[in-house]
């Protein structure tokens, strides 16, 4: 019996906790973190295998592409939110002469993937697996020369 009691505090413990997390979450947030849920751990591996350089950002383009190909159909709005939120950009290409740090010519606009991951909670430990190890680094090249053919 003790075990038992135990058992479900802890699985009480862990509900709890993840409707605080899920409270903390803007409206936004909420939605965003539903519309990807299902396809997301096929999403982090496309993201993962484009990211060479190990940065954990991905263009937006990119983002927006893999979501299609899984009919994850995001609008204007939540492409908006999710570049607010988790967006960087590249700053090489922000014209010096603006003064709101506007997007200029070339310039590319990157989403923090990791960073969507773990506050949508959408990030599980076994997304860990993808490491930058030498196996690792290898199996992306082979993906960047699979999609150049």
């Amino acid at each position: 019996a003790p075990r038992t009691a135990l058992s479900q505090r802890r699985a009480s413990d862990l509900s709890d906790h993840f409707k605080s997390l899920t409270h903390q979450m803007s409206k936004t947030e909420k939605a965003l973190s539903e519309k990807l849920a299902y396809e997301w751990k096929n999403l982090y591996r496309i993201f993962y295998s484009k990211d060479l350089n190990d940065t954990g950002l991905i263009d937006i383009k990119e983002f927006d592409e893999a979501c299609l190909k899984f009919k994850i159909n995001l609008t204007r709005e939540e492409i908006r939110n999710i570049m607010d939120l988790f967006g960087s950009h590249n700053d090489d290409h922000i014209n010096p002469n603006t003064t709101n740090r506007s997007l200029s010519r070339g310039q590319k606009s990157l989403i923090n993937y990791r960073t969507l991951s773990k506050n949508l909670g959408l990030h599980k430990s076994s997304y860990n697996f993808l490491s930058s190890t030498v196996c690792a680094q290898r199996v992306k090249k082979l993906f960047k020369l699979r999609d150049c053919i």
